[in-house]
């Protein structure tokens, strides 16, 4: 068990963004002991709790690529990352480490979200591209791994975290109860995802949020974000512009070319 968290502001300082992302990480505490970090890419802060059990000592994280193009953190356990690990050292992968966190990164690298086809496992990620100035989210299909995220469309900022206690410390959420959320889970005994207990905190099955020039808002087709719930390997998620999100507006998002590292 591990704990993930990250930030996504054009709008916000590095030093806030490190702030707010060090608070969540310290708040899942309890789901990674053993090692930390945090990455400042751009308007992005990425931070990570490790809970090591595949290569200790070579799967510190956040991790960048071999291209230094992608940085990863990740939660879970990908069940078939030797096999992987095979076919992307067969094309070329300079493998450094021998944990499943670099075979799915190297995998993002290669097959872009075509690569959740691929993977066996239980497990939760975020990944920052540089060079597309975006973030991709995903947990795995049965949600094992747990995935949050808040979409501050009035102050441009999208927070994700693996717990929602973490969330509530980021200062992007107020944490106000969804009264229709209490009624559902009266009713039905749970939740209903994307839906969360807190007001506007979301599961997340699959999300890509595009950064880009603070006050260059997009001319997009309006609306209030919500993602669709789809298992690895359907259809394209939907994309939001959450450093550009003043309209909180969102559109359909094509499939994401194949980046291969060089």
């Amino acid at each position: 068990m591990c704990g993930i968290a990250g930030l996504i502001s054009s709008n916000s300082s590095d030093e806030q963004r490190c702030l707010s992302v060090e608070q969540m990480c310290e708040a899942m505490l309890h789901r990674g002991p053993d090692d930390q970090g945090l990455i400042n890419r751009g308007p992005a802060t990425l931070g990570m709790r490790r809970l090591a059990i595949i290569d200790p000592a070579g799967g510190h994280q956040p991790m960048t690529s071999a291209c230094g193009r992608y940085h990863l953190v990740f939660n879970g356990c990908i069940y078939n990352h030797a096999e992987l690990r095979l076919e992307l050292s067969a094309g070329g992968y300079p493998f450094r480490s021998k944990c499943d966190t670099e075979v799915l990164l190297a995998a993002f690298a290669r097959w872009g979200e075509e690569c959740l086809g691929r993977l066996r496992g239980m497990f939760a990620f975020a990944v920052w591209d540089d060079e597309g100035q975006s973030l991709f989210l995903a947990r795995d299909a049965f949600g094992i791994k747990p995935l949050y995220y808040r979409h501050d469309s009035v102050n441009g900022r999208f927070v994700f975290a693996s717990e929602l206690n973490a969330l509530l410390v980021s200062g992007v959420t107020m944490g106000e109860i969804d009264p229709h959320s209490v009624a559902d889970y009266l009713a039905f005994f749970t939740v209903p995802t994307p839906a969360r207990f807190t007001r506007a905190c979301s599961a997340c099955v699959r999300v890509n949020a595009r950064a880009g020039p603070a006050g260059n808002s997009r001319s997009n087709s309006g609306g209030i974000f919500q993602p669709r719930l789809k298992s690895a390997g359907s259809a394209p998620p939907r994309r939001i512009s959450p450093a550009n999100c003043a309209s909180g507006s969102m559109t359909p998002c094509g499939r994401i070319a194949s980046p291969t590292c060089q």
